[in-house]
Order: C-alpha cells, then sequence, then structure tokens
C-alpha cells in the first residue's frame, strides 16, 4: 500500500504500524512514541503540563498526490481543541506559555479505491468532537512537522483520557487504556491530579526537570 509517512497524523510518534480490522471495521495503528505515558511516574517525568481540553471539531488531511494516483493511502485527521483548563504544570517549567487552543493529530481513515475505513491507535481514544480529554503534554522540537520549532504534543496515547463531566474514563470509550487511567476510572479528575502532585519523576530523570522532555528521556534511557 502507498502511504504518506504516518508521523504526520499523529502528535508523539517515531513510527506506525497498521494492524488488523477491528469487529466495527476500523484499521488499529500500533505507535512507537517518544515518550512512555501509560504511569503517573511518565506524566510526571515527561510531561510539562496536564491541560483539561475541550475537542471542538476535526478535518481532514488530504492524501497525497502519490496515493491519489495509486488509489490508496491514508486520508488523516485533526481535531481543533480548546484548552479549557491547566491542571498541572511541571514546576520547573511553569514559565512556557499555555495556548487557548491546540490542533492535534487524531487517526483519519485508510483507503482504497471507494472504501474507506476509520484508523485508530491502540490504547488512545479518538478525540471526538463535543467531548472532554485530559492530557500530559510536553512542549518539544519532537513532533510532526519536523520544522524544529518547539510546539505542544501529547506526550503519548496513554497520556490521552476521555474526562467528560470532570470524571476519568467518561465519554469515548478506549479499548486498552493506560494503567493510571485504569486504576482511576470513573474517579474524579481531582483524583488523577492529586495522583501526579504526590507521584515522584524517575530518578534517572533526576536534576533534569528543567530541561526539554527530550533530554530527560535520553537520560533515562541512558542509564536503562
Amino acid at each position: 500500500m502507498v502511504m504518506k509517512n504516518l508521523k504526520a497524523i499523529v502528535a508523539g510518534c517515531l513510527m506506525l504500524t497498521l494492524g488488523g480490522c477491528s469487529g466495527q471495521g476500523a484499521v488499529t495503528a500500533e505507535a512507537q512514541e517518544f515518550f512512555p505515558s501509560s504511569t503517573a511516574e511518565d506524566w510526571v517525568t515527561y510531561s510539562d503540563a496536564i491541560v483539561n481540553i475541550h475537542v471542538k471539531r476535526e478535518f481532514e488531511i488530504p492524501p497525497s498526490s502519490d496515493e491519489l494516483e495509486a488509489d490508496e493511502g491514508i486520508i488523516g485527521r485533526n481535531v481543533s481543541a480548546t484548552v479549557k483548563e491547566v491542571m498541572w504544570r511541571q514546576p520547573s517549567r511553569s514559565d512556557l506559555a499555555m495556548p487557548r487552543s491546540l490542533d492535534l493529530g487524531a487517526g483519519g481513515w485508510v483507503f482504497h479505491g471507494s472504501e474507506r475505513k476509520e484508523l485508530r491507535f491502540s490504547g488512545s481514544p479518538r478525540l471526538e468532537p463535543g467531548h472532554d480529554y485530559l492530557i500530559a503534554l510536553a512542549y518539544t522540537t519532537l513532533h510532526p512537522t519536523g520544522s524544529g520549532t518547539p510546539a505542544w504534543i501529547p506526550i503519548g496515547g496513554q497520556a490521552i483520557v476521555p474526562n467528560d463531566s470532570a470524571t476519568i474514563g467518561k465519554g469515548e470509550d478506549i479499548a486498552r487504556p493506560g494503567a493510571l487511567a485504569k486504576s482511576l476510572q470513573g474517579r474524579p479528575t481531582t483524583d488523577l491530579v492529586d495522583k501526579i502532585r504526590e507521584t515522584a519523576p524517575d530518578p534517572k530523570a533526576k536534576g533534569l526537570l528543567d530541561e526539554p522532555a527530550s533530554v530527560r528521556r535520553t537520560a533515562v534511557q541512558a542509564a536503562s
């Protein structure tokens, strides 16, 4: 299948591998991400802020000319979201300005001829308009545009948690939520924020919390 670089349709990923179709006919992609995002320690170690967002709308990213010529490929999908509230900040990075809105890569569709199937990322919500989500963000140059300009991106797919009515896990269903989200399913958002405040970062990142998340990740990997 001819496809454009899949990094362009999800933030925070090094590589995506397309899997099989789900029972609903969707295609599932597995992501190799820049930062771990499953546990409270991951969130504290790599995120610069945790925000509550409301997804307003979605828009398509057209396939490449090569894909159109081959009549198969990927139609990307981005969503625009309002930042409702900053719930937590990395203390040593609290001077970073948070925008009022975010544009986020959020799957898309796989097409072959006239057939079109939804593309989802395993363990991550699709980010549906009209719903709220809690997201752990890093301010980093490691993002799909490759421009070298820092941007706010989710640290990983499991750092995006449905949060309708300020309730963890309420809203969009996720097949495989991360350990942190799973442990607090159905609890108030404030419980997750309290958990983050009580959690120490990875000791291998000690002394580096004022550095970009990529520096912290390199230090942790080198010491592992």
